[in-house]
């Protein structure tokens, strides 16, 4: 045989022989399969909860602006409407 043939003869039955080492079968085998599909859906779950609670963020977001502005406009309308002040404010009346 040509010595180039044999060497790639030699790498083939090497890897062969590598590939049914019980350490290699492991990594490569049904275990890592099984491991892949629940590895896949842990992922899906997370993602699914991660969107869960980017939605209720976002609710409470909105909320958060609503109450902010909702008291700012309570204490302009007490202010102009109602006369009032608040307790750390001094009133000044200017007449024209």
């Amino acid at each position: 045989m040509e010595p180039a043939r044999e060497q790639h003869e030699d790498i083939v039955f090497h890897a062969y022989t590598d590939l049914s080492h019980p350490a290699v079968s492991t990594v490569a085998g049904e275990d890592s399969v099984r491991s892949l599909n629940m590895l896949e859906d842990e992922l899906a779950a997370q993602r699914a909860e991660n969107e869960n609670l980017e939605a209720r963020n976002r609710l409470l977001e909105i909320e958060v602006v609503d109450l902010k502005n909702g008291l700012e406009a309570v204490e302009e309308r007490a202010r102009s409407e109602l006369g009032m002040i608040g307790e750390d404010e001094t009133f000044y009346l200017i007449i024209d």
